[in-house]
């Protein structure tokens, strides 16, 4: 039971570093080119590429951990 919990919070950590790398990849690009644009700094539509590109990335490890792991439970 407990190295199950351990591979659950070690799979779960992972996710958590791909979504927040993909998100922080996008932002690395979109916030100073936006800023550049606008001219000064600001929260803007940006942002909704720069969630739904952590939530991507933290979801697609999900699904590929847990579609390999099916049926050995």
């Amino acid at each position: 039971m407990k190295d199950k919990m351990i591979g659950y919070i070690t799979v779960f950590l992972l996710e958590v570093i791909a979504g927040a790398t993909l998100g922080g990849l996008v932002a690395a690009f979109l916030v100073p080119y936006c800023s550049n644009t606008r001219g000064y700094f600001a929260i803007g539509t940006e942002w909704i590429f720069i969630i739904a590109a952590a939530y991507g990335g933290y979801t697609l490890l999900n699904q590929f951990f847990f579609s390999k792991s099916k049926g050995r439970d």
